[in-house]
C-alpha cells in the first residue's frame, strides 16, 4: 500500500529534535499549505502542516525535496518514498540539499512571490546566489544553514502567527546605523490567520563571534583548573577585559534600542479608595 506524503511526515517529525510534541501520540498531521518553489527533478516544495496531538495544535514548515533517485549523501534525511504524478519518489529534508537550498537566496534577491510565500530582500542588500549552503546542527528549535562564509539562514520550525520580534529588532538596529548586529540581508513570511508571519531570517554569518555567556563559563572554567599560585591571567581566567567591552557593547545596543523603539510612560492607576 503506497503510503501517503500526511502518513510518511506523522512517522517522520516525532523524531525530529525541533518538533515539540515528544512524548505524546499524534492523533492527526494535516498538510494546510503546499507551495512548489521549484518544479523538477529534484523538486523543492514548502509545507505547512498542523500536528494535533489532544486538544493542542501546533504548526511546522518543512521544506521538502523530491528526488526520483536519493543520493548516498543524502539518505540520512530520506522522510520515505510515495507517488506523486503518477510516479514513486523519494521525500526528504531539502534543507540538507545545497542544489535546492540556492533557490532560497536567489528568491530573496529577486524579491519573489510564490502563491502566498514571499521572498524578501532587506533594504540596500546585495545577495550572491552562487554560495552553497551547509546545515548546522547544534539547535534544537529551528534550522539554520550557512551560506559560505557570509550568510546565516534561520528558518523558524514551529510557526506562530505575526512578525517575529527578532527580525523588527535587527533591521531597526541595522537601519539605525548600529556596529552591534549582524546586517539583515532578507526574510520569507507568509500570512498565518490574516496576520503576515515571519518564517526565516537571513543574516551576515559572523563566523569568529562568541557568545558572551559562552566566553564567561570558559573563563571561570579556565579559573578553577589554574594550578594553585598561578595568575589568573596566565590561565585564561581573567574575564575583566571581555566583561567590559561586552558591557560598553551593550550598554550602546540599549540606547540604539531606546531610539529605535521610543515608548512613554505608563501612570500606574490610582486606587478608587
Amino acid at each position: 500500500m503506497t503510503t501517503s506524503l500526511q502518513g510518511l511526515l506523522a512517522g517522520w517529525i516525532t523524531g525530529q529534535r525541533w518538533f515539540a510534541g515528544k512524548g505524546r501520540a499524534i492523533d492527526d498531521l494535516s498538510i494546510e499549505s503546499e507551495i512548489e518553489i521549484a518544479a523538477g527533478d529534484p523538486a523543492l516544495l514548502h509545507l505547512i502542516v498542523c500536528v494535533r496531538q489532544g486538544e493542542r495544535r501546533t504548526r511546522y514548515q518543512i521544506p521538502v525535496g523530491l528526488r526520483e533517485h536519493l543520493p548516498d549523501r543524502l539518505g540520512h534525511v530520506l522522510v520515505g518514498t510515495c507517488r506523486r504524478d503518477g510516479r514513486e519518489v523519494n521525500v526528504y529534508d531539502a534543507l540538507h540539499d545545497s542544489a535546492l537550498t540556492g533557490h532560497l537566496l536567489e528568491g530573496m534577491a529577486a524579491d519573489r512571490r510564490f502563491d502566498g510565500l514571499g521572498f524578501h530582500p532587506a533594504h540596500g542588500a546585495e545577495i550572491d546566489t552562487s554560495l552553497r549552503s551547509l546545515v548546522l546542527t547544534a539547535e534544537q528549535s529551528n534550522t539554520s544553514l550557512v551560506y559560505g562564509d557570509k550568510y546565516i539562514f534561520k528558518l523558524f520550525r514551529q510557526l506562530n502567527p505575526g512578525v517575529n520580534p527578532e527580525l523588527e529588532i535587527i533591521t531597526a538596529l541595522a537601519d539605525a546605523g548600529s556596529a552591534h548586529v549582524a546586517r539583515p540581508y532578507g526574510w520569507i513570511e507568509t500570512e498565518l490567520q490574516g496576520e503576515p508571519t515571519t518564517l526565516a531570517i537571513m543574516q551576515e554569518y559572523l563566523q569568529n563571534a562568541n557568545e558572551g555567556w559562552s566566553m564567561a563559563l570558559t573563563s571561570v572554567r579556565d579559573l578553577y583548573a589554574c594550578p594553585e599560585g598561578m595568575p589568573a591571567e596566565d590561565a585564561g581566567g581573567d574575564f575583566a577585559a571581555e566583561a567590559q567591552r561586552l558591557g560598553l557593547a551593550t550598554a550602546q545596543v540599549h540606547r540604539e534600542l531606546a531610539r529605535a523603539f521610543p515608548t512613554g510612560t505608563i501612570e500606574r492607576p490610582r486606587s478608587s479608595g
